[in-house]
C-alpha cells in the first residue's frame, strides 16, 4: 500500500491557532484512516521512542502514520532519513505553538512539507475571521454577501470553531436547492447579522454628529435586543486602532513601521487607519473610548438604559470635532 497522493513520508504541522491546526490533523488523519492505515502517538521528548515505533511496524496489521507530538526533540538525523526513504510509515510532526525562528527546529521543517496555523494579531482578528466565513461558505459550495460574513462575525464573535458550526447550521437550513446564504439561513444569529453596522461606522469616521443619530436610530429600530454591546466591542476595535496610530505618528514612527507593529497592511494603514486618527485627533479619541467603556460597563451592571448612555455619548463626542 503506497501513500495517497499529495501525503508524504514526513509532515510538519505547527502553529498557535488550535482550532485550524487540529482541524487540519484531523482530516489529515481521516483520509490517512480511510486508506486502511492505523494511527499511533509518539512522544517526541521520549529518548529513543520515534525510532523504536519506527521499528515496530510489525505490530500493526497495516502501514501506520505516528502523530508526533514535541517532535523538536527527536533528531534531525533520523527525520530526514525517514523523509528520504520509501517507507509506508507517515510520521506527522505536530508542534503546538509558534515555531522559535532561527531555532534547530525550525532550520530542519523548512527542508520538510510544512503547513503552519498562526493566530492573527488582535488587530487582525475580525478580518481574519471574516476571510474564514467566506472561505468555508465558499469550500461547501455556496455564496455569502462579503457584508453578512462580516456582520456574522461582528456580532457573534471571531471563534472559529463557532462560527464553523453556525455556517453548517445555515448551510442545513438552506437546502441543497438554496446556493446564496441568507441572514435568515443564521437564525441564532439572524437578529444582530441582519443589521449592517456600515452607517455607523461611516457615521464616526467622518464624525457627523446627524449621521450617527440616523445610524443609531435605524440600528435600534431593527433590533431585537438591546444593541449596546455589539455596537461598543465594534466601534472600540476600530478606535484603539485609531489611537495606537494616533500615538505612533506622535512618537515619529514610520507608517510602515507602525503598521507592521500593529499587525496591518501597510496599504490599509495608510488608507483606512492614518486618516481617520489624524482627523479624530488623540484627545476626541480619547473620550470617545471613556464612553464606549462607560456604556459597555452600563451594560454589565444592570443599568435600565444602557443605550440612551450610549447614544448620547457618541452624539456628544461627534458634536464636539463636528467643524
Amino acid at each position: 500500500m503506497k501513500n495517497p497522493p499529495s501525503l508524504h513520508s514526513v509532515m510538519c504541522l505547527t502553529g498557535n491557532h488550535h482550532f485550524l491546526r487540529e482541524r487540519r490533523l484531523k482530516r489529515l488523519l481521516a483520509t490517512l484512516e480511510g486508506a486502511g492505515r492505523s494511527t499511533d502517538w509518539v512522544d517526541g521528548s521520549e529518548k529513543g521512542a520515534v525510532s523504536e515505533a519506527l521499528g515496530g511496524g510489525l505490530f500493526f496489521s497495516g502501514p501506520t502514520q505516528y502523530v508526533v507530538i514535541n517532535p523538536q526533540h527527536v533528531p534531525a538525523e533520523l527525520i530526514l532519513e525517514h523523509h528520504g526513504s520509501k517507507s509506508e510509515s507517515v510520521l506527522i510532526l505536530h508542534y503546538e505553538g509558534k515555531v522559535r525562528a532561527n531555532s534547530k527546529f525550525a532550520k530542519l521543517i523548512e527542508k520538510l512539507p510544512h503547513e503552519t496555523f498562526e493566530s492573527p494579531t488582535q488587530w487582525q482578528a475580525a478580518e481574519f475571521a471574516t476571510e474564514f466565513v467566506k472561505g468555508e461558505v465558499k469550500a461547501s459550495g455556496y455564496t455569502i454577501d462579503p457584508k453578512l460574513a462580516a456582520a456574522i462575525v461582528s456580532m457573534g464573535g471571531e471563534d472559529l470553531g463557532m462560527l464553523s458550526f453556525e455556517i453548517k447550521k445555515a448551510i442545513l437550513l438552506a437546502g441543497d436547492e438554496a446556493k446564496v446564504l441568507e441572514p435568515a439561513h443564521f437564525k441564532a444569529l439572524a437578529p444582530l447579522a441582519e443589521v449592517q453596522m456600515d452607517p455607523i461606522f461611516k457615521a464616526l469616521g467622518a464624525r457627523s454628529e446627524k449621521m450617527m443619530a440616523k445610524a443609531l436610530d435605524k440600528y435600534r429600530a431593527t433590533s431585537v435586543d438591546d444593541p449596546t454591546i455589539p455596537i461598543c466591542r465594534s466601534l472600540g476595535k476600530r478606535v484603539l486602532l485609531w489611537i495606537c496610530a494616533v500615538s505612533l505618528a506622535d512618537q515619529g514612527v514610520p507608517p510602515d513601521d507602525a503598521a507592521k507593529l500593529m499587525g496591518q497592511s501597510p496599504y490599509y494603514y495608510r488608507k483606512e487607519i492614518l486618516p481617520r486618527a489624524h482627523r479624530w485627533g488623540a484627545e476626541p479619541l480619547r473620550r470617545l473610548i471613556r464612553v464606549l467603556a462607560e456604556s459597555d460597563r452600563l451594560v454589565l451592571s444592570g443599568s435600565l438604559s444602557p443605550w440612551d448612555g450610549l447614544t448620547c455619548g457618541l452624539l456628544r463626542v461627534c458634536r464636539s470635532v463636528s467643524v
